[in-house]
């Protein structure tokens, strides 16, 4: 009889569990800044102010999310004044999405707030051990054919 792999030594499990402690702590950090955006929006702006103008689905993609959550992101941002939907002139169907001047600020006010929580959530690593940690994720993703180049 073959052994259950329990759920405790599945990798998955715990980066879950890190994800979760990660993004709660940023999200009280947004919180507190009054940044009025939650960290799933705060990624939207990361990604289009790395790659303005970019369709839905890549942004999909660059998120590590489907395109119908990121789609209502990009339409709550919308809303809030943060990023603009433009539709392509040669074809009405695509519609590239970019950050307006308010997105950009805000991205730019928040960004120390979202840097600091990455050095305190990762302190107990050292540079080496850190550098050895993000090399892991990336080559894992890159296996599954996730473009991680330019990160």
């Amino acid at each position: 009889m073959s052994k259950t792999m329990r759920v405790h030594q599945v990798p998955g499990f715990w980066l879950r569990c890190l994800t979760g402690l990660t993004n709660n702590n940023l999200q009280a950090r947004l919180k507190n800044a009054d940044a009025g955006v939650a960290v799933s929006e705060w990624v939207v702006l990361s990604i289009l102010s790395e790659r303005p103008g970019i369709s839905i689905n890549e942004l999909a993609h660059l998120a590590g999310m489907h395109q119908a959550p990121i789609s209502r992101i990009v339409e709550k941002l919308s809303k809030k004044g943060l990023v603009l939907r433009v539709t392509s002139v040669e074809d009405r169907r695509s519609v590239k999405v970019r950050l307006t001047n308010s997105g950009e600020a805000l991205r730019e006010r928040l960004y120390g707030i979202t840097s600091k929580n990455a050095q305190d959530s990762f302190a107990c690593l050292s540079k080496e051990e850190y550098d050895v940690f993000m090399g892991t994720i990336k080559k894992v993703l890159k296996s599954h054919n996730f473009d991680t180049s330019g990160y």
